[in-house]
């Protein structure tokens, strides 16, 4: 079965690739960690003070709080903790800075969804339409958030995954209890309007669209007799087609995000037949998708790394582990060729970074340790 939990542009989610079949992005769990952890960390009572380049954003309750996706104009949504037992739930929530104020306010988003138990931001646009994930009655749905009025609700089993600059968005339902083992594409229009179903590569079989071209084409992954293979949905006056772009290998690179350039950014194990997707994961890079990957460096070659946003100017940002899977570093990709350690907290002992704009700034958190408490907050780096 293929499983994929997608990031967006400028998210932070990535897929957990298993065998070819019918599942797609979250069908199986919630989204977690890009690592598959979940994993509940310890509080503090006050965050550190920034460093140069850092800015802490402000939590809700004082709980732990993680953004997904910045806007050129400095949007950034994402999600917060809103209860740590018996388990870890969370709700949408977005970051903005008032014009001529220094500071960050954070907005709780779930009292606009229909009553969720949970609920998370994953990408928004520079029109402000949001799109994430909830859960109603223990049942996964994905939702469109727009600029005014009350939630989309996408409806069971269906989730967003891509959201352009026009406000159409990708997405994929997934199996539902009683149906067959296939994950359907989707389109929409704009927020607000009906789902249509892009071709399947064979009738029967799975695909899931991953993110939008730059020309308004739809990159996926898909299904047929002869295997799996990187697709390309395009629109014309007949409606959507599909096309082949090339081999897809399970565990293989795939990408999950995409910009205006045409570039594209993934992750996968360089050796698939022997991979251990925990462990051999590393970050992947495409000028365009019809050539080959090309390898990103990384802080440790034998430890994973993610590349979790693309910019179109370029910059790519994620994060390495270090000392093994206990501790990791945010770092940045200014180009395919070189990698920069973004700085951490005082006191820091780990980071991780993801959304991206396009002037420069990057999301993540950092946890920083003392002797008392450890204390995960909610950063924006500026890279000068």
């Amino acid at each position: 079965m293929m499983t994929q939990r997608r990031t967006s542009r400028s998210g932070w989610l990535v897929g957990l690739l298993v065998v070819a079949g019918a599942a797609a992005i979250g069908c199986d769990t919630p989204p977690t960690e890009p690592d598959g952890s979940t994993a509940v960390p310890l509080f503090g009572k006050t965050p550190p003070a920034p460093a140069a380049g850092i800015e802490v954003l402000p939590a809700l309750n004082g709980l732990w709080a993680q953004p997904a996706d910045i806007t050129d104009a400095g949007v950034i949504v994402g999600r917060n903790a809103f209860t740590l037992t018996p388990g870890l739930l969370f709700h949408a929530v977005r970051w903005t800075r008032p014009m001529g104020s220094t500071e960050w306010q954070i907005e709780d988003l779930n009292g606009r969804l229909p009553s969720p138990e949970m609920s998370q931001a994953n990408k928004a646009n520079e029109d402000g339409v949001i799109i994430g994930y909830m859960e109603i009655a223990g049942v996964s749905r994905g939702f469109v958030l727009p600029t005014s009025g009350p939630a989309i609700d996408l409806g069971p089993a269906v989730y967003a995954s891509d959201l352009s600059p026009f406000g159409e968005i990708s997405g994929m339902r997934c199996p539902a209890s009683g149906d067959s083992d296939v994950t359907v594409p989707l389109y929409w229009a704009a927020p607000g309007a009906g789902a249509e179903y892009l071709p399947p590569l064979q009738d029967g079989q799975s695909a899931e669209a991953l993110f939008f071209t730059s020309g308004g084409a739809i990159v996926g992954v898909g299904s047929d007799a002869a295997g799996q293979w990187m697709v390309l949905w395009t629109r014309g006056v007949a409606g959507w087609s599909v096309e082949r772009l090339q081999p897809y290998v399970p565990k293989g690179p795939l990408p999950h995000a995409g910009n205006a350039a045409g570039q594209a950014i993934g992750n996968g194990c360089p050796s698939p037949a022997s991979c251990d997707i925990y462990v051999d994961k590393r970050p992947f890079y495409w000028t365009d998708l019809t050539s080959p990957t090309i390898a990103l460096p990384t802080l440790d070659s034998r430890l994973p790394t993610y590349v979790l946003g693309l910019a179109d100017t370029g910059l790519m940002a994620g994060y390495g582990n270090v000392k093994g899977a206990t501790a990791s570093r945010p770092v940045a990709w200014p180009t395919p060729s070189s990698i920069i350690e973004l700085p951490l907290l005082p006191k820091g002992s780990s980071g991780t970074a993801g959304g991206v704009n396009n002037l420069g700034q990057i999301v993540g958190t950092v946890t920083v340790t003392d002797k008392r408490s450890t204390q995960q907050s909610a950063v924006v780096w500026t890279l000068p």
